[in-house]
């Protein structure tokens, strides 16, 4: 019996095509290994570098540490707060701590360096519940409305900051206070009847023939 496996096996072994066969599944599993060799080392497979903290840092600092630990970064945004420092790290992704890649850019939210402005709609014309949701749709919290004499209820008429009507397209800080200028629905103001008319005495007059 072991005879025979014996020779079998040589039979396969002198087969040159069995042999070339095995030639090539040991070239090509060679040729694999190398390949996914060479990715790992490129990609650096494995290798991870921490993510350092760096809210409440200047963008130059930040940006000197990062650089440091072969990182990159990007800033996306800048909010203003009035308890943050002009230009510092706000937030960033990935967080503090994370593991990442060797060249990753972390994404900076920096405190902005001076308020927030936003552009004033165009919102004559509107009823005050349109214009108020618009402007709180772009941001401002802080909007009001006073009434002046009109037969139109609601409507407004013009908006303004700190006693200044304001045009449409000009710029005013996130957190102003508007006020808008809307109907009261109960008519003009100065509406006078011909019995509260003054008398004019016939000596008020003026003389016609001065005038010639």
């Amino acid at each position: 019996m072991a005879k025979s496996e014996g020779s079998f096996l040589k039979r396969i072994y002198k087969n040159i095509y069995i042999r070339s066969v095995f030639l090539m599944l040991a070239i090509t599993f060679v040729l694999l290994f190398g390949v996914v060799k060479g990715v790992n080392l490129y990609t650096k497979h494995g290798s991870y570098v921490e993510v350092p903290q760096l809210e409440g840092l200047q963008e130059t600092e930040a940006a000197a540490i990062l650089k440091a630990a072969g990182l990159k970064y990007e800033v996306v945004d800048s909010v203003y707060e009035k308890k943050g420092t002009p230009g510092s790290v706000m937030d960033y992704v990935p967080s503090a701590g994370s593991k990442v890649k060797g060249g990753r850019v972390i994404f900076l939210t920096l405190h902005a360096r001076g308020q927030q402005l936003i552009t004033i709609p165009d919102v004559e014309d509107m009823s005050f519940r349109q214009a108020e949701a618009l402007l709180k749709a772009l941001g401002f919290a802080n909007v009001t409305k006073s009434t002046i004499p009109s037969e139109y209820r609601d409507l407004v008429f013009s908006v303004s900051h700190s006693g200044r009507t304001l045009k449409a397209n000009e710029k005013v800080p996130k957190n102003a206070a508007l006020v808008l200028s809307v109907g009261s629905g109960s008519g003009a103001e100065d509406v006078y009847d011909d019995d509260s008319l003054p008398e004019v005495a016939p000596s008020a007059v003026v003389d016609e023939s001065f005038m010639e």
